[in-house]
C-alpha cells in the first residue's frame, strides 16, 4: 500500500503476523520425547511385577516420586503465569482423578496381561477419543463404524476365547482407554489457557492422592523388590512421568489433542519393541493380525482428529 504525501512517497508494509503455531516443530519434538518415556513405562511396570511387586506399590512409588520432582519444579519456576483459579481447579481435580484411576486400572491389567499385549490393546484409544468428542456436536459416519469396527475385532483377535489371554485383563485396559480419553480431551478443552507446568503438577498431586487412598483400601504393606524394583520405580518416575508428563502436556498445548494422538502408534510399537527384545515375550500370526487391524483403526481415527475444529480457548466451563 502507498501514502502520498506533499513530500514523498512512502511505501507502508503490513506487519507480518506471527505464526500462532510458533514453533511447531517444538511441539512435535516435545510430543516424540514424551512418547519415547511413555514407551518405557509398560515394559518396566511388568518387569517389575513379574519379580515379585504389587501393582499398587509399584504406582505409589512412581507417584510419590514424580509429585516430589514436579512440586521441586513447580517452586523453582514459579510465577504470575502458574496460577490457576478455582475453574482450573476444578477441571484439574476431575482430570487428576481420571489420571490417578486411569493409570491403577492398566497396572492392575499387566498382573493377567503381557506388557506387549495390553498396549496393543490400549492403542485403540484414539478412536474413543472421536467418540467423545461425537457427544459434542462432531458428526459420527460410517466411517466412524468403521473404525470401530476394526478396532474391535482387533481386540477379539488379541484376546480371542480360548486364546490363553485373561479378559479381566482385557477389561482392565478396556476401563484405562475409556477413562485416559477422558483426561486428554479435557485437558484440550478447558486447561489449554493455564501453564503446563502448573497442570502437570496439581494433575499429578491428585492422581497421587487417589493412589495412595486405594493403597489404604486395598491394606497394602510396601515393599520393594530390592535394587531392581528401585531402580524400576526411579526410571518410571523419573522418565515416564516427570519429563514426559512435563512434554506431554506441553505438547497438546501447542500441536492440541488430535495432532498428538499422531504419535499413539510411535509409542505402541515402541513399547511392543521393547518388550520383545527385554521381557522375551511373543505374539501369535493371528495376535499380530489383531494388533494390525488396531492400528489401522488408530491410524484412521488419528486422520480424523487431525481435521477436528476443537474448542477455542478461555471459554467458561458452563458454556460445554
Amino acid at each position: 500500500m502507498m501514502l502520498k504525501t506533499n513530500k514523498q512517497v512512502i511505501n507502508v508494509v503490513p506487519p507480518v503476523a506471527k505464526s500462532a503455531a510458533s514453533p511447531t516443530w517444538l511441539g512435535w519434538v516435545l510430543g516424540l520425547s514424551a512418547t519415547t518415556g511413555f514407551s518405557i513405562a509398560t515394559p518396566l511396570s511388568r518387569h517389575a511385577i513379574l519379580i515379585g511387586m504389587s501393582p499398587t506399590n509399584l504406582l505409589l512409588g512412581r507417584m510419590v516420586i514424580s509429585v516430589v520432582l514436579l512440586g521441586i519444579f513447580f517452586i523453582l519456576n514459579k510465577s504470575a503465569h502458574t496460577k490457576i483459579d478455582r475453574r482450573g481447579m476444578l477441571v484439574v481435580g476431575v482430570v487428576g482423578v481420571c489420571n490417578g484411576i486411569s493409570t491403577m486400572t492398566f497396572y492392575e491389567s499387566l498382573r493377567f496381561l503381557d506388557a506387549s499385549m495390553a498396549i496393543m490393546i490400549f492403542a485403540a484409544n484414539p478412536v474413543v477419543v472421536l467418540g467423545l468428542l461425537a457427544l459434542r456436536g462432531e458428526k459420527f459416519t460410517c466411517r466412524q463404524l468403521v473404525r470401530v469396527g476394526l478396532a474391535l475385532s482387533g481386540v477379539y483377535l488379541l484376546a480371542r476365547p480360548g486364546g490363553g489371554v485373561s479378559l479381566i485383563g482385557v477389561l482392565l485396559v478396556l476401563a484405562t482407554i475409556a477413562i485416559f480419553s477422558v483426561q486428554m480431551v479435557g485437558v484440550q478443552w478447558y486447561l489449554q489457557e493455564y501453564d503446563s507446568g502448573a497442570v502437570t503438577f496439581y494433575i499429578a498431586a491428585m492422581a497421587t492422592l487417589v493412589t495412595f487412598a486405594w493403597w489404604r483400601i486395598q491394606g497394602e504393606v510396601w515393599y520393594v523388590a530390592g535394587a531392581q524394583g528401585w531402580l524400576t520405580i526411579i526410571l518410571v518416575a523419573v522418565v515416564s512421568t516427570v519429563l514426559a508428563r512435563l512434554c506431554f502436556y506441553k505438547a497438546i498445548q501447542k500441536l492440541g489433542s488430535g495432532q498428538m494422538s499422531l504419535l499413539m502408534p510411535t509409542e505402541m510399537l515402541l513399547a511392543v519393541i521393547w518388550s520383545l527384545l527385554f521381557l522375551g515375550e511373543r505374539l501369535t500370526l493371528v495376535q499380530w493380525l489383531g494388533a494390525s487391524l488396531i492400528l489401522i483403526s488408530a491410524v484412521l481415527a488419528i486422520q480424523r482428529l487431525g481435521r477436528v475444529r476443537w474448542p477455542r480457548r478461555g471459554r467458561n466451563l458452563a458454556s460445554y
